[in-house]
């Protein structure tokens, strides 16, 4: 029986359950660089035998939706001070508030 089918018979019994309290999922930022969503990918799967680095670091700017992305070394907070070091560097101005 599908999920589908058990709603049509038994309509009271949901299946997934929402917070009653909740955001939308939604991330409101009011001008550039205000809010970055970050996230690691591991690339070890793509990985070249031998290569230094096995992650990156991506992150999305939520006002422009500019997104940038750096190698790192492994996943640690230490690699991730670094790229942001690194794009401060480069002249890319940091967020205020970023959110993984």
């Amino acid at each position: 029986m599908m999920a589908n089918d058990v709603l049509k018979i038994k309509p009271d019994k949901q299946i997934l359950s929402y917070p009653s309290e909740r955001s939308g999922g939604a991330i409101h930022a009011s001008a550039p660089n205000d809010v970055w969503q970050t996230d690691v990918a591991d690339m070890r799967g793509f990985n070249v035998k031998g290569a230094m680095h096995t992650h990156m670091l991506v992150a999305v700017d939520v006002f422009t939706r500019k997104t940038y992305a750096a190698p790192m070394k492994a996943a640690s907070s230490e690699q991730v001070v670094t790229v942001f070091k690194f794009w401060e560097g480069e002249g890319i101005p940091l967020p205020k508030v970023c959110d993984s």
